[in-house]
C-alpha cells in the first residue's frame, strides 16, 4: 500500500492573493482597530492612536527579522521585560 506523504507542510495556504491566513487577520485586526478609535475618538487624537496600531499589524503581517515572524520577536521582548533578572 502506498501513501502520499505531504510535502512544502512550512509554507502557509495563501488566500486573497498574496496574504495567508495570518496576515489576512493581523492586516483586518489592525483596520477595526484603527476604524474604532478613528469613531470613537476627536481626529487628532485618533491619528495619534492609529499610526503605532497600523505600524504594528503591519510589522506582524510582513516582517521577517532573521527568517522568523515578527510575533516572536515580541513575545521575547514581553518574557524579557516581565521576568527576573540580576539587580
Amino acid at each position: 500500500m502506498r501513501f502520499q506523504v505531504p510535502q512544502f507542510i512550512n509554507i502557509e495556504d495563501k488566500i486573497l492573493g498574496p496574504f495567508s491566513i495570518k496576515q489576512f487577520v493581523y492586516i483586518v485586526g489592525g483596520i477595526g482597530m484603527g476604524y474604532i478609535a478613528y469613531n470613537f475618538l476627536p481626529f487628532y487624537l485618533a491619528v495619534l492612536i492609529i499610526a503605532p496600531i497600523a505600524g504594528l499589524a503591519a510589522a506582524l503581517a510582513f516582517y521577517k527579522p532573521n527568517g522568523k515572524p515578527f510575533i516572536f520577536m515580541m513575545q521575547a521582548a514581553i518574557a524579557y521585560v516581565l521576568s527576573n533578572r540580576l539587580t
